[in-house]
């Protein structure tokens, strides 16, 4: 996964595609695959924490979208 998290990170519009992200666009076929990761062990910020801020704040967008959705529901 290292190769296309460093594509992913060095494209100039990174943030500006997470900001401007459509929340509303989510759809269950998403949040299906996205499940996966967030229900994996060491997908918490605290773990994260130890190794990458960058990714810590990213898993904290990722679980946001996830309660973002079901409250939605």
């Amino acid at each position: 996964y290292w190769d296309v998290s460093k594509q992913l990170l060095n494209d100039t519009n990174f943030l500006n595609n997470l900001l401007g992200f459509d929340i509303d666009s989510l759809s269950e076929a998403v949040m299906s695959k996205l499940q996966y990761y967030i229900d994996h062990p060491d997908f918490k910020p605290a773990v994260i924490a130890k190794v990458s801020k960058a990714c810590t704040s990213l898993c904290l967008w990722v679980r946001a979208l996830e309660k973002y959705f079901h409250v939605s529901q």
